[in-house]
């Protein structure tokens, strides 16, 4: 349930707003600059909650990253290297301007002082309604 993944957030953020709660889907993944942009959004907008827009990258080895095999007998460090070159190339491919705005809104992020004010109930979020 989203109430408590906030009711977890609050639990450890702090009402002082250095730190902010962000929801968001498993597949984002922010930019080196994301959070600076992030405070930078807050701070423009005087805003207590705001949406991020993603953008969302081509996965051909040509303009995106591509994503390399792992093996079982892959150290830490291997992958580790793996995804730091994974990064390097996803954020060459957004500062190509090889990313496309993706329609839907997936990242919230939200000062303190608005999940005082904010009660989900038992919504679950994540999957598809049912039901009619």
């Amino acid at each position: 349930f989203v109430q408590d993944v906030i009711d977890a957030g609050r639990s450890v953020m702090g009402a002082d707003g250095e730190y902010h709660l962000m929801l968001t889907n498993a597949d984002i993944c922010p930019s080196e600059h994301f959070y600076q942009y992030a405070g930078d959004a807050f701070g423009k907008k005087n805003s207590t909650a705001i949406s991020l827009n993603r953008l969302t990258l081509p996965t051909d080895s040509r303009h995106g990253p591509s994503l390399p095999r792992s093996t079982d007998g892959d150290t830490t460090e291997m992958k580790h290297m793996r995804a730091t070159r994974i990064m390097e190339q996803a954020q060459r491919a957004m500062n190509s301007g090889f990313g496309k705005q993706h329609p839907g809104s997936d990242c919230f992020l939200f000062h303190p002082s608005a999940l005082n004010v904010v009660d989900f109930g038992d919504q679950f979020l994540g999957y598809p309604r049912w039901g009619g």
